[in-house]
């Protein structure tokens, strides 16, 4: 039996190492840990493309604003704008088009959500000047202009488009004399315009969702976004690029970026200040509550008499000091037997033992005076034992 025994446990040990062994150095699942994105990448989300840039020889600055004198005053010749974070009052046109048609590359990207409502005058009567009309578009599942779709039934669908602003359509008109270049999504919609001008071009686009770093893992979203950027700095003089501001990594930066700080800090000081006034006893809010000091022994002792004499209860009373005083008869004395009570206590009062019955176990309604030097005199027992 004994032989069998171990010869299980040998083979039970030998599946055991096999398994571990499997799990050790054949496991067919790779072991994957989640981590979050630095938080530069959560900052930033063109980090991917800023660092591309940087790597291929391209410098690229960013700025969170601008205005029409910022052309004329910047060494680089390729310009990238958020249509938000750009002052278009002035004179757009007599501005930009000499700068474009010296060598200049623009890129506008109108990235307010009514396009067409809240779009710069500047802004529109330049692009119009162009030959381009911005338009809000509809949703991405309708149909437009009765434009059927690319991929539909009988057809060879096409590749994979760039991630367009579907909120934005761009209609183009034809100049004779001015080169143009579309693109178009899959309903045959224009969603980015480049007109040629002299020796530089003008591209509008809508948000630049295939330029942030989620996208660039798409060759087509790749392809665009260096197209408008690497692609036009064609001389390595670098890339400005007008776009929100980056929040910093720590949480004062994230909340300081989106407000002013003035009104921050007012408001985080009139916090504390409520604060103190609804919790700090100190102030109106929860009042001190002053410590009253307790009624003297005596006082207390008298109305609690008061109220047992008025429902005839004194000698229900009378009967708790005597077993408080029996327990420390017992305790000093050793008297543990009811008959022996008596004797004792009326050895220590000097009184015969029926005065003693008659005082702790009084006959009929007892009276308060009565009930009084009874009491005084088991107090002063106790005080004695």
């Amino acid at each position: 039996m004994g032989n069998y025994r171990t010869i299980f446990f040998m083979c039970l040990g030998f599946l055991v190492l096999l398994v571990w062994a499997g799990y050790t150095f054949f496991e067919i699942y790779p072991a994957a840990n989640y981590r979050r994105p630095s938080a530069e990448s959560r900052a930033n989300e063109y980090l991917a493309l800023d660092r591309w840039l940087q790597k291929t020889g391209h410098p690229l600055r960013t700025g969170t604003s601008g205005g029409l004198e910022l052309p004329e005053a910047l060494p680089e010749k390729t310009l990238l704008i958020q249509s938000s974070r750009f002052n278009w009052s002035g004179d757009v046109s007599g501005t930009f088009l000499p700068w474009v048609e010296a060598g200049g590359s623009l890129v506008i990207f109108p990235d307010l959500p009514w396009y067409g409502e809240k779009e710069a005058e500047g802004q529109r009567d330049f692009l119009e000047r162009l030959g381009i009309t911005t338009e809000k578009s509809y949703s991405f599942d309708e149909e437009e202009d009765g434009a059927a779709p690319s991929d539909a039934p009988g057809e060879t669908p096409t590749a994979a488009e760039p991630a367009f602003d579907y909120q934005v359509r761009f209609i183009l008109e034809e100049k004779p004399g001015l080169p143009a270049f579309t693109l178009k999504d899959r309903r045959g919609i224009i969603r980015l315009v480049t007109v040629f001008r002299g020796q530089g071009s003008v591209t509008v686009s809508g948000v630049p969702y295939f330029m942030w770093s989620s996208a660039l893992r798409e060759k087509q979203n790749a392809r665009l976004a260096w197209r408008l950027t690497g692609g036009l700095d064609r001389e390595n003089r670098g890339i400005y690029f007008v776009r929100g501001k980056e929040p910093a990594s720590v949480l004062w930066g994230k909340l300081a970026d989106r407000g002013d700080i003035t009104a921050l800090g007012v408001s985080a000081l009139i916090l504390v200040l409520i604060g103190f006034w609804m919790v700090l006893p100190a102030f109106g809010r929860f009042p001190k509550d002053e410590e009253r000091p307790g009624k003297p022994i005596g006082e207390r002792f008298r109305a609690e008499s008061r109220f047992l004499r008025k429902y005839g209860a004194l000698d229900l009373y009378l009967t708790v000091y005597v077993e408080e005083l029996w327990a420390k008869l017992r305790v000093r004395r050793g008297i543990y037997r009811p008959d022996q009570m008596v004797p004792a206590l009326a050895e220590l009062w000097g009184m015969d033992a029926r005065e003693v019955e008659k005082i702790i176990h009084p006959q009929g309604k007892l009276k308060y005076r009565d009930f009084v030097t009874r009491i005084r005199l088991i107090e002063r027992t106790e005080e004695r034992l």
